[in-house]
């Protein structure tokens, strides 16, 4: 919530807000638990504060089986919106069991050729130029590293 300098996040304890803070999922290893609140906040913020996502949407995520790409699915199912994504064919199981339809593989179907439209397009790997994501989103594109309306 703080940059790591100012917070101290580099000593030995830390002292702050219980609101702060969540237990760590059980069966993770606290290596794989550190990553969680980056992919979870990048995705709240692309969804909530950028996209302003809303029951019902139509949602386009490339990358939806990254660990943004599965927040993102996760918090676009919760707020009610349909989601679509592409993933590696390796992926495509995981995808579809977490309520993504349709699933394209991104190694065989280009975005560019995607002919269904969305409300928003979120590109977690920020591979999209911004033509193709205008070109099947009426509304807004969304990278894990710039956000523009169109």
């Amino acid at each position: 919530m703080t940059s790591p300098k100012g917070a101290g996040s580099f000593g030995d304890a830390v002292i702050t807000s219980e609101s702060f803070v969540a237990k760590m999922p059980d069966g993770l290893s606290f290596e794989q638990a550190a990553c969680l609140p980056t992919a979870g906040v990048t995705a709240w913020n692309g969804l909530v504060d950028k996209a302003k996502l809303k029951s019902g949407q139509r949602l386009f995520v490339n990358g939806c089986a990254g660990s943004v790409g599965e927040a993102v699915v996760q918090l676009a199912r919760l707020f009610g919106a349909q989601v679509a994504g592409s993933c590696s064919g390796a992926s495509v199981d995981r995808a579809v069991n977490s309520s993504v339809e349709p699933v394209y593989d991104y190694q065989r179907t280009a975005p560019a050729s995607i002919r269904e439209r969305f409300d928003v397009v979120y590109d977690t790997s920020a591979k999209m130029s911004l033509v193709e994501g205008f070109h099947s989103c009426g509304g807004t594109a969304y990278s894990s590293t710039s956000t523009r309306r169109r």
